[in-house]
């Protein structure tokens, strides 16, 4: 039952991200994460996280002491929020919903790797239909999701790497390994391709930090790749140089996320506590807010520090930082806890310019949510 539950889920989840426009209606996306809540009740055992009750506890509070505008539907938001992270955040917990999410983290894994590769293939055979308005997006609809997802597929193939016994599975992995950080580089994501960068230092050094000879004959590996690749990764650069160097050239080398972090900056500074509201906004001088209800904040991390003040920000931090601080401390480095330590981290990373924390239809929400969930398991 668990299989079918997850395979259900990833489908829809994933059909409303791929370049080919498969719009499910919102009510079942939302409604097939309402049955699998209402299973894990059923199934019983539960026990509830207390720094996601206090998170949402205090989403509430942010609702009830402000008057926020009605064109945000901030009470809805909040509603779907919860219904979607119950069965996948740390907020749930027992037997079924620890099968369920790690069945689904898997899964999730291996399409992700698949559109990845999928996506570098269609690259090189030029498919039209691989580039849209936002630039070589691959299998999905934006190219900065894209370079989302190529950052998490390094992770997955790093870890596959570094776990695998037999020579050709790692011979294997260093190749998706390869294939994931070009398709980065060619989906032109600067903030994801730091990210990754970053957090695979963090990952080597947690993974040989009392394997100080395995680190020599790996990093053999590695440098003779990079030097053998080093045309290709010069060829592949070049979409990513170019956004830079023309964003650059224009004063807006952030896509203008760093106006809109100033909007972020004046909610928080109106109330500073318990923020303007969930999912809302005050200053809209330089926000986006779309007709069909998307908004776009600029940063997650300023997101949720505006829109929930001090005591929301501080909640989620202890969500994402516990665990990595938890794992680069102990002395047990497995396949799981490299994984969150590097999952986590890139995201961490990643949120500073990319605003999807809240929002609950988003890919790389349910992604992020369900690793956080996860994170809660490890040793």
């Amino acid at each position: 039952m668990i299989r079918l539950i997850v395979s259900i889920i990833t489908i829809i989840v994933f059909s409303r991200n791929i370049f080919i426009e498969i719009e499910f209606p919102v009510y079942l996306y939302y409604s097939y994460f309402l049955f699998v809540f209402i299973i894990s009740i059923l199934k019983g055992g539960i026990k509830i996280d207390r720094t996601m009750l206090y998170f949402i506890f205090w989403a509430i509070v942010s609702l009830v002491l402000n008057n926020v505008s009605p064109m945000f539907k901030a009470e809805e938001r909040l509603l779907s929020f919860v219904v979607v992270v119950s069965s996948i955040s740390p907020f749930l917990n027992s037997s079924f919903l620890y099968s369920y999410k790690f069945r689904l983290i898997n899964l999730m894994n291996l399409v992700i790797v698949y559109v990845v590769v999928i996506s570098f293939i269609g690259y090189l055979l030029s498919i039209s239909s691989f580039t849209g308005r936002s630039g070589f997006n691959g299998l999905v609809n934006h190219s900065l999701l894209l370079g989302y997802m190529s950052g998490v597929s390094t992770i997955i193939c790093f870890v596959n790497y570094l776990f695998s016994k037999q020579k050709i599975d790692k011979i294997k992995y260093l190749f998706l390994i390869l294939i994931s950080l070009l398709v980065c580089l060619i989906s032109a994501s600067r903030t994801a391709f730091v990210s990754i960068i970053i957090s695979l230092f963090l990952m080597i050094y947690v993974h040989y930090k009392n394997k100080v000879m395995s680190i020599f004959k790996d990093l053999y590996v590695f440098i003779i790749i990079i030097f053998i690749s080093t045309p290709l990764w010069i060829k592949f650069s070049q979409n990513i140089l170019e956004k830079h160097i023309a964003r650059s050239e224009g004063g807006n080398a952030l896509s203008g996320r760093d106006i809109m972090w100033l909007d972020r900056l004046a909610d928080f500074q109106e109330s500073p506590f318990y923020g303007v509201g969930f999912a809302s906004m005050s200053n809209m001088f330089y926000s986006k807010f779309s007709d069909d209800g998307v908004v776009e904040p600029g940063s997650s991390w300023l997101f949720v520090l505006s829109t929930m003040g001090i005591v929301g920000l501080v909640l989620f931090s202890i969500m994402i930082f516990k665990p990595i601080w938890y794992v680069l401390h102990t002395s047990s480095n497995g396949a799981l806890n490299l994984f969150v330590l590097g999952i986590l981290s890139y995201c961490a990373l990643h949120m500073g310019t990319e605003g999807y924390v809240l929002s609950s239809g988003a890919f790389c929400f349910v992604y992020l949510w369900l690793c956080i969930g996860i994170s809660k398991y490890v040793k």
